[in-house]
Parts: C-alpha cells; structure tokens; sequence
C-alpha cells in the first residue's frame, strides 16, 4: 500500500512531533535528577555539620529545676476596717505579685550566690572550681505562669552537680527569706532530680532544622543554576 503525498508528510510530521516530546520529556527526566541530586547533596551536607556539631563540638548541658511557693499576708496596719473585702483581696494579690518579683531578683543576687557558693565548697570537692560567675551563669529563676511559684534552675555539664545547686539554692534562700521576714513565707514544693537528658544540645530539633535547611538551600541553588544563561 503507497502512501499519498500528504499521508507521508504527516506521518512524518507525527514522528518529529514524538521525537520531540520524548526528547523533552528526557530532559525533564534529566534536570529532575540532577537538581534532586543537588538538592539531596545539600541535605546530607547540611546533616552532617549539624550530627558534628551537636556531638563534638556542642557542650552538654544539663538543667534541674527546684520550685518553691510563696505565700503572703499583708499586714493589718495596711488595711483599714472600713474597706471591703473586695479592696482587701486586691491588695493582697498586688502585694504577693510585688514580693515575688522581689524574691525573684534577691535570689539571683550575690548576697544567696555568695553563701551557696560557701555551702556547695565546704562539702563538695568538685565545687572548688566554681565561681561566683559561673553561679550568676549557670543559675535561672522564673515565675511559673504567673503564679507565686518560683522555678530554680541550674545549668551543668554533669547532672548530679545541676540538682545539687538548684535544692542549694532553694533551702539558703528559705532560710535567708525567713530571717529577713520573721515569717515562714517560702514553701519548697519541689526538689530537683538528676535530670535524665540533657536540656541542651537537641539532637532531633538541630537535625530536623539542617535537614529543612538543606533541602532550601538545594532548592535555591537549583533554581539559580536553571536560570544562569548556558
């Protein structure tokens, strides 16, 4: 069977056209692949710097926290009789908001890290070393969600030392608000235990992060090479 003139022409027309859309769909394979090969690069390299930086390089460190409650009861003299309970409930949330922030700053002074520092030398061999530096460093303390509980935290590379300053801290403090308020105003609520993991690297937070960071990075740099006039 011969073919027409025109039949030959579109069959030839036709084969042109499926060679040029496998060729492109070839190139569209081919850019695929070398731009997730770029991309997956990025992500393993970007893997890799945070896996060495969050296992050799990064310092472990450790957090206990210890809490205490305090209470408060404003003296009679501040209240008249004639003011009604409403008024009398006001200033005493003022004023157990006012003597936590209070508390919250005297702790962290030099007059309690001076004494913790004194206590944790005479009984423990390794707290020589410590400073009253380290102590303003490594210790934190925080209102629990604006209540009047008061977290003590404590910071070091080894846990026992973390817990052992942060349940120092809590019972000078008790003593040394006792004796200045002639009243038991501090309750310890909580003492700190040998945390388990360590609150700083995050292994899983820093490798999920470089992997995200990768991926844009190779995502960017595909981009920028597609674009670059050949």
């Amino acid at each position: 069977m011969t073919l027409t003139a025109k039949q030959r022409h579109f069959v030839l027309t036709l084969s042109k056209t499926q060679r040029k859309i496998a060729l492109k769909n070839k190139n569209l394979l081919n850019t695929f692949a070398k731009n997730s090969l770029i991309i997956l690069w990025c992500i393993i390299i970007c893997t890799s710097f945070s896996w060495y930086f969050t296992y050799h390089v990064a310092k472990t460190n450790y957090e206990a926290i210890s809490e205490i409650m305090v209470l408060n009861k404003p003296a009679d003299s501040a209240l008249k009789d004639d003011q009604p309970q409403e008024t009398e409930l006001i200033l005493e949330l003022l004023a157990s908001l006012a003597i936590v922030n209070d508390f919250q700053t005297i702790i962290l002074s030099d007059v309690i890290l001076d004494k913790v520092k004194e206590q944790l030398v005479s009984k423990y061999s390794w707290a020589s070393k410590i400073s009253l530096a380290d102590l303003r460093k490594n210790i934190d303390v925080n209102i629990k969600n604006d209540t009047r509980i008061l977290k003590i935290s404590a910071f070091d590379t080894n846990p026992q030392h973390a817990a052992i300053m942060s349940n120092t801290v809590k019972a000078i403090f008790t003593t040394f608000a006792q004796k200045l308020t002639l009243q038991k105003l501090i309750i310890p609520i909580k003492n700190a235990e040998i945390p388990n993991t360590p609150s700083f690297p995050y292994p899983k937070r820093f490798i999920s992060l470089s992997i995200i960071i990768g991926f844009l990075t190779g995502l960017i740099l595909t981009m920028y090479i597609s674009r670059r006039p050949t």
